[in-house]
């Protein structure tokens, strides 16, 4: 059975499983990369044994894992997969990661412990605060070069998160860098742990004011990475944050007032 696939300069193929394959065709695919697929629209890949699935340069690619009830057949109250590692880059029009399916808790990730999302400049989030829960055993989560991403965490649409409880159990590393638009990790009110977050590396990121808008819990951290190998800390998290905020701020200002030019001269 055919384990590890690599797929690579599909210039005009706008899937990737043709719709009269059966649909355990690549049943125990546990490693797939995908690159350079120009058209290629919407990825739904056979998930239930796949382990790891690289992403690279999919100029077109709006959604990815995505569960098709026909795939499963729709009699499956929670269904398993076996993802551990993604890796999604170069994808400028990438808007959602994770479907409705996921926010209806039928699919489940038991095993994920890696996401790396970099240069996807359509994606303003990566969770919701339901999805998000699915993912307890989540390890190492790395953001870097996305344009227009404001928030790791967002609120539900259709519901309010007001007080609810959001751990991140397994969580010890967590990468922002060169965020531009990114003003917290998560906006909504929810109080968030982070009991094992160990190492939080933070550049770049000038609008990021706080972290949460309340004191997220992270006994295990006593210090931020940021620029030039620096390492920071004031009392807790949020104030930390907005304590880089505040010196990133007078900075600009400084560099502003020094670069003007008076109207008399």
């Amino acid at each position: 059975m055919l384990e590890k696939l690599s797929i690579e300069g599909l210039s005009s193929s706008r899937g990737l499983w043709h719709d009269q394959l059966p649909h355990d065709s690549f049943h125990q695919l546990k490693n797939l990369k995908v690159k350079r697929c120009k058209k290629l629209l919407r990825l739904v890949p056979e998930l239930k044994n796949m382990e790891k699935l690289y992403v690279e340069e999919c100029d077109s690619l709006e959604e990815i894992l995505g569960i098709e009830q026909s795939i499963w057949g729709g009699h499956e109250n929670h269904l398993i997969c076996k993802l551990r590692d993604l890796r999604l880059q170069n994808l400028p029009k990438l808007v959602a990661i994770w479907w409705n399916n996921h926010l209806n808790g039928i699919l489940k990730y038991p095993k994920f412990s890696s996401l790396k999302i970099i240069k996807c400049d359509g994606l303003m989030k990566v969770f919701s605060v339901l999805v998000v829960k699915h993912f307890i055993h989540l390890e190492e989560l790395y953001l870097a070069n996305c344009l227009i991403i404001r928030e790791v965490v967002a609120e539900d649409e259709q519901k309010a998160s007001t007080g609810e409880k959001v751990v991140f159990p397994q969580l010890h590393s967590l990468g922002l860098l060169n965020l531009p638009n990114l003003t917290s990790f998560c906006s909504g009110d929810c109080m968030l742990e982070f009991p094992n977050l160990e190492n939080l590396n933070l550049e770049k990121c000038p609008n990021m004011s706080t972290f949460s808008l309340g004191p997220p819990v992270t006994p295990k951290l006593n210090a931020i990475a940021v620029e030039n190998g620096e390492q920071l800390w004031k009392i807790d998290l949020n104030s930390t944050i907005k304590h880089l905020f505040q010196c990133q701020e007078s900075h600009r200002f400084s560099c502003k007032s020094q670069t003007a030019t008076p109207e008399s001269m």
